[in-house]
């Protein structure tokens, strides 16, 4: 597999457990919790998957962040995830001109239970493949 994904969330525990679920199915996975940091890690490496937690604290939004992630050559897959309901990041990436350019939106908590939250990353990447 080796796909390599990076998880960008202010919520430390909420990253050190994807992180952990997604090394068991055998993907590279780094996290940071900063849209400086991920920035960085996005103009150091690549990735196949970026996962974005719209709602960053700091100098640079999430909204920052997915702007920047989808204009990557090559382009990862890029989910955005919030505790803020789906219609509601819809709308803001609509807004954004970014809705299109996303690969998958995710609920917290509920679309980051384990068992769901695999075969969502399983089916973007899936996507990039083919």
């Amino acid at each position: 597999m080796n796909e390599k994904i990076l998880i960008v969330d202010d919520e430390k525990d909420v990253c050190e457990a994807l992180k952990e679920n997604l090394n068991r199915e055998g993907y590279e996975v780094e996290v940071c919790y900063t849209g400086v940091a991920a920035l960085l890690l996005l103009n150091e490496k690549k990735y196949d998957l970026v996962l974005i937690d719209i709602r960053l604290e700091g100098r640079i939004s999430g909204i920052d962040l997915i702007k920047t992630a989808v204009d990557l050559t090559p382009k990862p897959a890029v989910v955005v995830e919030s505790a803020t309901p789906k219609k509601q990041l819809e709308e803001i990436l609509k807004k954004e001109g970014l809705l299109e350019r996303v690969d998958k939106i995710l609920e917290k908590p509920s679309d980051l239970r384990l068992d769901h939250f695999n075969r969502f990353i399983e089916q973007v990447l899936s996507k990039g493949r083919g």
